[in-house]
């Protein structure tokens, strides 16, 4: 009997209750309320106090969520008509920019304290850097006709010439441990 109900197409229409309906949709909506003023808390709490790059991490998330409630007034239900495929979009909006911030700052992160993927081998490359054992110059990558690098001892980007300056002799560093929340 279960099933044939389940797959029975000649039901009753539901009557709606519209007092019931509107009732859950106030509840619904005062959660939606207290949920976006929890997370714009969270998120000054996060931006404010959180370490550095994981912080991101949480300043994306919060900022996501406070897109539930503002997917309903600012996407006309015009443009996309279900309301769970425009908050999903609203969210994935500002969730994909705050991730690809994260990485970026974790990366950044990564090449200050010196875990940076790719080292200089400044002695085979010659160039005149500071380099301790502990500080090594770490390679940011190459913008058109130019080289960039970190040199962790006098925390400063150099730019290098790749016409002019030397040849760089490239290596990965042994200690590289990929971390996203530092």
């Amino acid at each position: 009997m279960g099933l044939a109900v389940l797959f029975d197409h000649d039901l009753p229409p539901v009557k709606r209750d519209t007092e019931a309906l509107a009732k859950v949709r106030r509840q619904g909506e005062r959660r939606y309320r207290i949920l976006a003023l929890i997370s714009a808390f969270l998120l000054l709490v996060a931006l404010t106090f959180g370490p550095e790059p994981g912080k991101w991490f949480l300043i994306a998330v919060f900022a996501a969520v406070l897109g539930i409630p503002v997917a309903d007034k600012l996407v006309p239900q015009s443009w996309i008509a279900d309301r769970r495929l425009r908050t999903f979009l609203i969210i994935g909006m500002l969730l994909g920019p705050g991730m690809a911030f994260l990485a970026g700052r974790e990366h950044a992160h990564s090449i200050k304290v010196g875990n940076a993927e790719t080292l200089v081998d400044v002695a085979r490359s010659q160039l005149p850097l500071a380099l301790e054992s502990q500080k090594p110059v770490a390679y940011l990558g190459h913008v058109g006709e130019f080289f960039l690098l970190y040199e962790s001892a006098t925390e400063s980007v150099i730019v290098i010439s790749a016409k002019e300056g030397p040849k760089l002799v490239l290596r990965r560093n042994p200690r590289y441990r990929w971390n996203p929340f530092g």
